[in-house]
């Protein structure tokens, strides 16, 4: 067997220095994403705690939650600026839950769950389907959040309007485009309706 040289004895320190050096950094990269995603669930499970332990201290709000199972209520007053901040704060954890998602740090269960809750508070909140939709029309980038799909079908007669004079200039490219993303994938029914 041949002696290595100093030079070739260097060589191999060297690389087998940076063949550690990977592994170290692919460890801790992925202790890292293992963090992160439990941090995010933990987050993510903070905040419907804190929304929950809300409702069971503040009678307003848990009274308020009640009335929007009323498709016609209209707050006033306070009660009406409770109904914006819950709806943006439905709309702001769901949003959170999808980025969550989107980037690999929500399983696909997690994922279904959410989507379940977004269909379900659809159904048993319709007071909050008009403060979505303001939340929609100040912000339409909504649309490209897959889980909100409920809520754009439960407003979408103004959607579907567009969606019918999609080839008008008036109608935002972003719009149109977004709006066929969804019609194709089924997440909102186009129907035809005679003007």
């Amino acid at each position: 067997m041949k002696k290595l040289s100093w030079q070739q004895t260097a060589e191999l320190i060297g690389l087998s220095a940076v063949v550690i050096s990977v592994l170290l950094v692919f460890f801790e990269v992925r202790q890292a994403n293992t963090t992160a995603r439990a941090t995010i669930s933990y987050e993510l499970s903070r905040d419907v705690n804190e929304f929950n332990r809300l409702l069971l201290t503040d009678d307003s709000v848990a009274d308020l939650l009640e009335e929007m199972r009323n498709v016609d209520y209209s707050p006033t007053g306070a009660q009406h600026h409770k109904a914006v901040a819950l709806a943006y704060t439905y709309r702001n954890f769901w949003a959170a839950q999808e980025t969550a998602y989107n980037n690999g740090f929500l399983t696909e269960s997690q994922f279904s769950v959410l989507k379940y809750d977004v269909e379900s508070s659809v159904k048993e909140l319709p007071g909050l389907i008009k403060y979505w939709e303001a939340a929609y029309n100040v912000e339409p980038a909504i649309l490209d959040y897959v889980a909100f799909a409920p809520i754009i079908q439960a407003f979408s007669s103004k959607l579907l309007h567009l969606y019918q004079h999609i080839a008008d200039s008036r109608v935002p490219k972003y719009f149109r485009k977004q709006l066929k993303k969804l019609g194709r994938a089924g997440l909102i029914r186009i129907k035809v309706v005679a003007d």
